[in-house]
């Protein structure tokens, strides 16, 4: 007798861990990959004699990857360059200060919008409330299908293989 949401640790593993972990992998990668370039300095950024996905830190000249701090290898100076020679904290700032008023415009223009299309009745107002309503209706649509219990019914098996 299966029990609903009944699994095995190697399914768990296979259909969730696995698809997981590699999402994030991808996912912060490009943030790594920002990090490490960010200390390198200027003529290892195309040494092809380093390894590019390791850190300066972690790389010595003999080929044994133990720790070693080389102070040649690891550089604040882009940082330097970022916050002295540039606006950087000014075009920040500018960044922030956008994407909060755009924040808080789109969030009040649609809490009025919302309320006219939800509470007064006037002509193409269903029309208007329809597009701004499909996506919502369309993900419900699809969650509470009823393709489960037809397949039940039908004595199909479910994604891992098993009858359901």
């Amino acid at each position: 007798m299966n029990i609903v949401g009944e699994n095995r640790w190697w399914q768990r593993l296979l259909y969730f861990y696995l698809p997981l972990g590699i999402f994030v992998v991808l996912l912060l990668f490009p943030f790594y990959w920002m990090l490490i370039v960010s200390f390198r300095p200027d003529k290892d950024l195309l040494n092809t004699e380093r390894n590019p996905f390791l850190p300066n830190l972690l790389q010595r000249t003999d080929g044994f990857p133990w720790f070693e701090f080389d102070s040649a290898g690891v550089t604040l100076r882009h940082y330097r360059f970022l916050f002295n020679d540039t606006d950087f904290v000014r075009w920040l700032q500018n960044s922030i200060i956008v994407t909060v008023g755009a924040t808080a415009l789109a969030l009040a223009c649609s809490v009025f919008i919302g309320y006219a299309l939800g509470r007064f009745r006037f002509r193409g107002g269903t029309i208007m409330g329809q597009p701004s309503s499909s996506p919502t209706w369309f993900h419900r649509r699809c969650f509470s299908s009823p393709w489960p219990r037809s397949s039940r019914a039908s004595g199909s098996t479910t994604a891992i293989g098993r009858s359901s």
